[in-house]
C-alpha cells in the first residue's frame, strides 16, 4: 500500500518558514503597537491642553499642582472633570503601569500616583499625566532655572505635561533626569513626551 505523508525535511522547511515570518512579523506589529500609544499620548496632551485654557477662561488660573499642595497626579487633573466638565474623564498614561510605578518610586520620599502621595501609600488609578504649572499661588512665577529641565522656552510657558513614554519609566517634571522621547534613536527609546502651553504644544527640556 501507498502511504502518503510529509517527510521530515518538508517538515523542517515549513517551520523553518513559519519562524521567518514570525520573526518578521512580531516586531513590526510590537514597533506598530508602540506608535500608536505614543500618537495617543500627544493626543491626549493636545486634549487635556485644550481642557486646561477652558478652565483658566472661567477661573482666571490653572488647576492646583504641588506648589499648591497637591501631590498627587490624579487629584490635579481631576479639577478638569468636575464640577464643569473640561474633558469627561481623567485620561490615563498607556505607557505606566503599577510595576514601573512603585519600582521607580520605592525609594523616593513621594510617588505622586499614590494617595497619600509616598511610597508606602495605595496607588491610585488612572495613572495619568504629569501637570505642573509655573504660576506660584501668590501671583509669581517659578525659576526659569527649573524650568529649563522641562521646556525650551522657560521663560515664556505657563504650564507643562509629561507622558512617561515607552521606555516606560516614570519621572517628575522638572527634577533634571527626564529626557525628551526620540523615535529616531528606536521605536522604544529612553525618554518622556513633553508638552507644553499655552501655545506650544510638543515640547522639551532645555537643560539636556
Amino acid at each position: 500500500m501507498n502511504k502518503k505523508g510529509f517527510t521530515l525535511i518538508e517538515l523542517l522547511i515549513v517551520v523553518a518558514i513559519i519562524g521567518i515570518l514570525a520573526a518578521i512579523a512580531i516586531p513590526n506589529f510590537l514597533n506598530a503597537s508602540i506608535r500608536s500609544k505614543v500618537a495617543r499620548t500627544k493626543s491626549d496632551l493636545r486634549t487635556i491642553s485644550t481642557a486646561l485654557e477652558s478652565y483658566y477662561v472661567d477661573h482666571n488660573k490653572y488647576p492646583p499642582d504641588a506648589q499648591c499642595g497637591v501631590i498627587n497626579y490624579l487629584e490635579r487633573l481631576k479639577h478638569l472633570t468636575t464640577p464643569i466638565a473640561y474633558i469627561t474623564s481623567v485620561l490615563e498614561d498607556p505607557f505606566a503601569n503599577a510595576g514601573n510605578i512603585t519600582s521607580y518610586f520605592s525609594s523616593r520620599p513621594e510617588n505622586p500616583y499614590a494617595i497619600p502621595p509616598d511610597s508606602s501609600g495605595k496607588l491610585v488609578r488612572p495613572f495619568t499625566y504629569d501637570f505642573a504649572c509655573r504660576r506660584l499661588p501668590d501671583g509669581g512665577y517659578e525659576s526659569p532655572l527649573t524650568w529649563i529641565h522641562i521646556t525650551r522656552y522657560p521663560y515664556s510657558v505657563i504650564w507643562a505635561m509629561r507622558g512617561i513614554g515607552p521606555d516606560k519609566i516614570p519621572t517628575v517634571l522638572g527634577d533634571g533626569v527626564a529626557r525628551p522621547y526620540d523615535p529616531t534613536n528606536g521605536t522604544v527609546s529612553f525618554g518622556d513626551i513633553f508638552w507644553s502651553g499655552p501655545g506650544v504644544g510638543e515640547d522639551y527640556p532645555l537643560a539636556l
